[in-house]
């Protein structure tokens, strides 16, 4: 009785085994995934400056707009017309977001207003081969944010005022 005991308990511990073991199939395809060749960002890089500070970061698409990313933790959310959150900025460690709503744009700090500015609509300018969007904004002075799009309507510069001052979030498609 011993004997059967120990022949059922080795069948079962080795049926175990065998239904979850790794094919080399199933380990070969794991390898590969983690082998594929990198994707090449270069048609997607920016330079994005603040200041004194400035990096290369990558444009992905995401439903709403344009998300701006880099490995340092730099983030910068457009939503087509405005840049509404940015993150990083090295060592700023920037967490703002700008909220537009009718006539005005308001520039938060985590959790704390830090200002609003009143704007206008964005008018545009034909320039040869390219279109500059403007928009007139003003507090305790007056500054444009900008937008330039090349001969097929794509954006390959931004200028913005992000946090409520006159030091402007730049995105110039590299």
């Amino acid at each position: 009785m011993k004997a059967l005991i120990t022949i059922i308990t080795v069948l079962v511990v080795a049926s175990a085994v065998q239904s979850c073991s790794i094919r080399s199939s199933q380990l070969s395809s794991l390898i590969s995934t983690f082998q594929e060749p990198p994707v090449d960002l270069q048609g997607h890089s920016w330079t994005m400056s603040y200041g004194n500070y400035s990096t290369t970061v990558y444009a992905i698409s995401n439903p709403g707009g344009t998300l701006f990313s880099n490995q340092f933790g730099d983030k910068v959310f457009f939503n087509g017309w405005s840049i509404t959150e940015v993150t990083g900025l090295g060592i700023n460690r920037a967490n703002w977001k700008v909220v537009d709503k009718n006539d005005s744009r308001t520039f938060i700090r985590g959790n704390t207003l830090v200002g609003e500015h009143y704007c206008g609509p964005w008018t545009s300018i034909k320039q040869s081969n390219r279109v500059r969007f403007n928009q007139e904004c003003r507090n305790f002075s007056a500054y444009s944010n900008a937008i330039i799009t090349d001969e097929e309507g794509y954006i390959t510069y931004i200028r913005q005022a992000v946090i409520g001052t006159n030091t402007f979030l730049t995105l110039n498609k590299n």
